[in-house]
C-alpha cells in the first residue's frame, strides 16, 4: 500500500522540489499554496475531497516548474491554480499506467498556465475544460463518453492518438471546438 499525505487542516505546505506518494485533500480542508517554485514537483494521485480545496500559485515569474501528476487526478472540491498571468506552471499527466481525471467538482486550467500536457493513456470520467495551452505528446485520451474542450492553443495533437468515447461543440465563450476531432 502506498503511503499518502492526507491533508485535514494546514496552514501551509512547500511543494516546489517534493515528491508525494498520494495527496489527499480531506474534506472541508482549504489549501492555498502561493510560492515561489524553484524546482520541479511530483505526485502519485491527487485527490480533493468534498468542499476541500487545493488552490497553487507560482509566484517565481522567472522559474516555470512541471507539476507532475503520475497517478489519477480527481476534484470533489476545488482543485487548480490561480488565475495571476505570472503564474507560469506546466501541469503534466505522465504516469506509466492509464490515469484518470474524476469528480463533480472542480478542475481549474486557468489560460496563464504554460500548459497542460499529456504524456500518458487517460480516461475521463468528468468533462474537462483546459483553458491553457493543450499538448498531446503520447498516449490514447479515453473520452468515456465525456467531453474535453480547450480554449487555449492545441500542440501535438493528430488523430492517430487513439481517441475514443463521443464528445460535444459547447457554447461556452471564449471556448472553441472540442480538442478531440469528431470520428
Amino acid at each position: 500500500d502506498r503511503s499518502k499525505l492526507k491533508i485535514s487542516a494546514i496552514h501551509t505546505l512547500q511543494l516546489s522540489g517534493r515528491i508525494f506518494s498520494d495527496l489527499d485533500i480531506e474534506p472541508n480542508a482549504n489549501l492555498v499554496i502561493s510560492e515561489s517554485f524553484t524546482a520541479h514537483s511530483t505526485f502519485g494521485s491527487i485527490r480533493v475531497k468534498q468542499n476541500g480545496s487545493l488552490i497553487i500559485a507560482n509566484t517565481n515569474s522567472a522559474f516555470i516548474p512541471a507539476f507532475n501528476i503520475h497517478g489519477d487526478l480527481s476534484s470533489d472540491g476545488t482543485f487548480g491554480f490561480t488565475v495571476n498571468y505570472n503564474n507560469k506552471i506546466d501541469v503534466k499527466l505522465n504516469g506509466s499506467v492509464q490515469q484518470s481525471i474524476s469528480g463533480n467538482g472542480i478542475i481549474s486550467l486557468p489560460a496563464n498556465l504554460k500548459g497542460f500536457t499529456v504524456d500518458n493513456d487517460i480516461k475521463l470520467y468528468r468533462d474537462l475544460l483546459v483553458r491553457c495551452t493543450y499538448i498531446h505528446i503520447s498516449g490514447n485520451v479515453d473520452l468515456n463518453n465525456h467531453n474535453l474542450w480547450t480554449s487555449g492553443r492545441v500542440t501535438n495533437f493528430t488523430q492517430d492518438k487513439g481517441i475514443a468515447g463521443n464528445n460535444n461543440e459547447t457554447s461556452e465563450e471564449n471556448v472553441t471546438k472540442p480538442v478531440i476531432p469528431n470520428d
